[in-house]
Formats: structure tokens, C-alpha cells, sequence
């Protein structure tokens, strides 16, 4: 997270995750920004990943300072060996750099969207993307393509029913930032909606965007010339999703 609310000093980090089945050493390996910016951050003999486990290092620790309009970070083994490397640029505040994937299930499909809205855009499954949902030192969240027809709408407890091929879905909408009348437009029983959702618990989603027809945004007043067909619509929520490294070489220190 290079860019994070307040001040950088305090709260930057980068996020390396061990998906392997043996734990990993990275004494005397570093980490870097691009070419001619921080000092390289050597890791202290006996650092270790645990398998399936996550290791954070935060800007006071490191002390590498991330630039907010274009950087990189690079990971090099204890011989000085580039193992990989992540560029980006224009880094907005308070999201981190991600891959994020979308799952499939005999109910949700994956499908593509918007890069600036959930990640993923460039490849059907992952990809690298900007993020408001933090998962530091956890699994990114998994998201899933929700497109169904309405068939409950719970007001009150900002809860919804879908029926998704042939399967009745739960999906909670609180964290959806609309206001009272266009909320009610969107959320009208016998009403298809179309979104995305992170699963909270077996059979429950909640849901993070949802893709709105003109005939909702008039209904509410809710007029631009830069939209054309639909609206879409962040979720105010946040869960996580941080940044995380990959060893493609000599051992097994992958991203998420």
C-alpha cells in the first residue's frame, strides 16, 4: 500500500505471502523500489514465511518509501538475483495493489469488469488492480459475478434474495452507497440485478457493486452525459486485499 489515508510514513507496507508446503527462509534476501530510490530493505538472518502464512513489512521497519505517482518493488534473493518485480502508477489513497481473482461455482460465474471497480480485468481469473478491500496479512477476498432475479427484498436489515440459476442466494446490500430513492429503485422484488459479491459465510454474499439501468438513475434524478447505459456503483465497505509478492524460481513463495 503505497498510499495510504494519512500520513505515508506511518502506515505504508507490503504484504509477501508463502503459498508452498515448506517454510521459507529470506534471510539476507531484499527488497526494493525501483532503480535510484530507497535503500534496499535486507532481511535479518532467520526471517521466515511459514507455509500458507503471510509476512508484512511495514515502511518503518523497511524504511522504503513508495511514491504515490509511479514505482516498483522488486524482491531479490541472497544472491543479488531479481526473483520478481511490480510496477505501478498513480496510486489512489487508502487502496492497495492486489491480485484479487473471481471464483466460479455451479451458481456464480466468472466474468470480466471494470479494472477501477472490483480487480480483474485484464485476465478472467486474476490480475493485478487497485483496491479498496484490505486484507493485510489475510487471503484476498474471492469475487463473485451475481445476476438474478430479485425475489425477497428485506429493507429494514439491508438484505436481498436472488434467484441465480435455479439456487436462491442471500445477499446482504449495506455496503452499497445509494441514496433512499435510487436504493429503492434498485432493490425492487421481480427486478434483475447485476453485481459483484464477496461470500461471507456459506450461502451468504455480500454485495460489493452493482451495475444500475437508466431507468434507475432517472428515477432518482440522477443524470450525467458521461453515462450511457448503466452506472456503477462502489461499495463504501472495506475487507482488504494487500499486496503480495511471488518467488517464481527456486522455491515456492507465490501471490495469493
Amino acid at each position: 500500500m503505497p498510499n495510504p489515508e494519512g500520513t505515508d510514513t506511518d502506515t505504508e507496507w507490503i504484504e509477501i505471502y508463502n503459498s508452498g508446503t515448506v517454510n521459507i527462509d529470506l534471510g539476507n534476501w531484499s527488497l526494493d523500489d525501483a532503480e535510484e530510490g530507497s535503500t534496499p530493505y535486507v532481511f535479518p538472518t532467520g526471517t521466515m514465511v511459514e507455509a500458507q502464512d503471510f509476512l508484512v513489512i511495514s515502511r518503518a521497519d523497511s524504511d522504503i518509501a513508495l511514491n504515490n505517482d509511479v514505482d516498483e518493488v522488486r524482491l531479490f534473493n541472497y544472491e543479488g538475483t531479481l526473483q520478481d518485480s511490480v510496477m505501478y502508477e498513480d496510486s489512489p489513497e487508502g487502496q492497495s495493489y492486489a491480485r484479487i481473482s473471481l471464483q466460479e461455482t455451479a451458481y456464480l460465474s466468472k466474468n470480466r469488469i471494470l479494472a477501477w471497480l472490483i480487480p480483474t480485468t485484464k485476465a478472467t481469473e486474476i490480475n493485478w488492480e487497485w483496491t479498496t478491500d484490505i486484507t493485510q496479512g489475510f487471503h484476498n477476498p474471492a469475487y463473485y459475478r451475481i445476476e438474478g432475479e430479485i425475489v425477497e427484498v428485506d429493507a429494514f436489515e439491508n438484505k436481498i434474495e436472488v434467484k441465480q440459476k435455479d439456487k436462491i442466494l442471500e445477499i446482504s446490500t449495506a455496503s452499497i452507497a445509494l441514496n433512499g430513492e435510487l436504493k429503492k429503485s434498485a432493490f425492487q422484488k421481480g427486478k434483475t440485478i447485476k453485481g459483484y459479491a464477496v461470500e461471507i459465510e456459506p450461502g451468504k454474499y455480500e454485495l460489493k457493486s452493482i451495475e444500475l439501468e437508466n431507468s434507475d438513475m432517472q428515477s432518482s434524478a440522477l443524470k450525467s452525459p458521461l453515462m450511457a447505459k448503466m452506472l456503477l456503483i462502489l461499495a463504501m465497505g472495506s475487507c482488504g486485499a494487500g499486496m503480495i509478492w511471488i518467488k517464481k524460481k527456486d522455491q515456492a513463495l507465490k501471490s495469493a
